[in-house]
């Protein structure tokens, strides 16, 4: 069983290990190499926050998951859409050697709970073309494809209870 933490690496008090744990998940969820020092991996952190959040949306931010017997597992990145009634999940990465054991189903089945907690009416996010593991994980959360663009198609999981 997962156990969610609220994580904002931009605070004072946050662990630099949760810092680079966020960085190297994120990293590895982008297919990008991480970054060797808590400093650089700070730093691209605040870049990804900046890209995904603009100006005309509120944040949420990371999602740490942990499990007591092998620590953090995975990662959420999520943002509201107050406007639009829309929580995007920007990211979702699992830890590598604890891929295939079920947790990004978590992961994602807490963001839907996450989002209908806050009376949100839609999950949209974007997944390469390519990635038909993530697709299937999609789908099968009753996400849709909503729009292709390059190499990326757009899903959405319209909560039907909030849109009565």
């Amino acid at each position: 069983m997962l156990v969610r933490r609220d994580f904002d690496p931009f605070r004072a008090d946050a662990s630099p290990r949760d810092v680079m744990q966020a960085h190297v998940l994120l990293s590895d969820a982008r297919g990008s190499s991480p970054k060797l020092s808590n400093g650089e991996a700070f730093k691209d952190l605040s870049r990804y926050r900046d890209f995904t959040h603009g100006a005309t949306i509120r944040p949420l931010g990371f999602l740490l998951y942990d499990t007591p017997e092998l620590g953090t597992v995975g990662l959420a990145h999520v943002t509201e859409f107050a406007t639009s009634s829309t929580l995007s999940l920007d990211a979702l990465a699992v830890a590598e050697p604890h891929r295939g054991e079920g947790f990004g189903g978590e992961i994602l089945d807490d963001v839907i709970d996450l989002s209908l907690a806050r009376g949100l009416g839609r999950v949209s996010l974007s997944v390469d073309r390519d990635n038909k593991k993530a697709q299937q994980l999609y789908a099968s959360r009753s996400f849709v494809i909503d729009e292709e663009r390059d190499s990326h198609f757009f899903m959405v999981r319209r909560q039907s209870s909030l849109l009565q």
